[in-house]
């Protein structure tokens, strides 16, 4: 089982999956094998089979809160939120002070749009682990869809400040700025980013352009849209690179 960890490690996922299937062979008791080989599954988008396996970890092993947490990522992957909110509170019942299952029983609350009860979560875990960087991002899109839109801002920076190379922090960053009509800003974020974050992907692009139509630069927002594969733009934001792309063809005798 440690060959498979180590193996899981470094990102080879066939031969962990290998690994983990040999020591079960060889140890059908051993919970954690189940475990780890279910969150491969998971991680291949092999979901049934991952909840089979975290399933027959936790049947091995009741009392361990990972194996609640495991099982309830992969129900909520599977959009099973009743069954996946009920996983995370049992792994919080026997490990109280457990961050990610608060953070992740939060995530699930938001998307059913219990959205004060998720906020109670997220600050739950960044009580217990303050430096969590994931659990303030979720703070912030909590927060922002709370219309509190200043408490939003300082949680994705605080998200950005435990984790530099958070993406996803950072757009939802730039997005919360676009909202406030403050593109100079964003500008001003760009520039300070590490290029292997933002270099060449849709989503920054978008950006990008977006803040060179507000300055009414217009040919060079029209050559970094030309550079955005649609296909690889995030879904909530095809919407508003076509309104650019309208506005944009509507100015382009300015140029």
């Amino acid at each position: 089982s440690n060959l498979g960890v180590t193996l899981l490690e470094l990102g080879q996922l066939d031969e962990a999956l290998a690994s983990f299937k040999r020591a079960i062979g060889l140890k059908p008791g051993l919970a954690e094998a189940h475990g780890n080989l279910g969150n491969i599954l998971k991680n291949l988008g092999r979901l049934d089979e991952a909840e089979e396996s975290h399933r027959q970890a936790r049947a091995l092993k009741p009392e361990s809160a990972k194996a609640h947490y495991n099982l309830g990522n992969t129900l909520m992957e599977l959009g099973r939120l009743d069954e996946a909110i009920a996983s995370f509170n049992q792994a919080i019942v026997l490990n109280p002070e457990y961050a990610e299952a608060h953070s992740n029983l939060g995530v699930t609350l938001k998307e059913q749009g219990r959205l004060g009860e998720a906020e109670a979560s997220f600050l739950q875990a960044l009580m217990l682990k303050p430096e969590y960087a994931e659990a303030h991002n979720n703070l912030g899109v909590t927060l922002k869809q709370l219309g509190r839109l200043d408490e939003a801002e300082a949680s994705y920076k605080q998200a950005i400040a435990f984790n530099p190379d958070s993406a996803e922090a950072q757009l939802n960053l730039f997005e919360l700025l676009e909202i406030s009509n403050r593109p100079d800003e964003i500008l001003s974020e760009i520039r300070n980013l590490p290029t292997k974050i933002f270099e060449g992907k849709a989503d920054f692009l978008y950006f990008e352009a977006l803040v060179e139509f507000r300055k009414e630069d217009y040919q060079p927002a029209e050559e970094l849209i030309n550079k955005i594969d649609i296909n690889e733009l995030s879904d909530n934001r095809r919407p508003s690179l076509m309104k650019l792309q309208g506005d944009l063809y509507h100015q382009k005798k300015s140029y």
